[in-house]
């Protein structure tokens, strides 16, 4: 069995799977609801730890999906997309700096 699910959705579905599990617990009442939420939630943790989920690969997805933040940091034209950007503006940075001083003696006078 080849991956077909990324990182987030195997935690996605196991905290699925556990809470779903965990209501199957609680459900005393009705005994269909109890073994629906036991029968999706062990699929659901099930897919989680194994990566692998079946309606997945029926509907043709046969790996597990990139990160998306690489591939937007591709199409920009950046190497590292979140750390880049700060990194170029500096001198906008250094501008902004000088403002808040400005603004606290103009403060700091009519105070006083």
């Amino acid at each position: 069995m080849q991956k077909n699910l990324g990182m987030v959705d195997q935690y996605l579905r196991l905290a699925a799977g556990t809470v779903a599990l965990m209501g199957a617990a609680q459900c005393r009442r009705n005994r269909w609801a109890q073994t629906l939420l036991t029968l999706y939630g062990a699929m659901k943790v099930t897919e989680g730890v194994t990566g692998w989920c079946p309606i997945m690969y029926a509907m043709g997805v046969k790996h597990a999906p990139s990160d998306p933040m690489p591939q937007r940091a591709r199409e920009a034209g950046r190497k590292h997309a979140p750390f880049q950007s700060h990194a170029a503006n500096r001198d906008e940075v250094s501008a902004a700096e000088d403002t808040p001083e400005i603004e606290t003696a103009s403060i700091n006078r009519s105070y006083q």
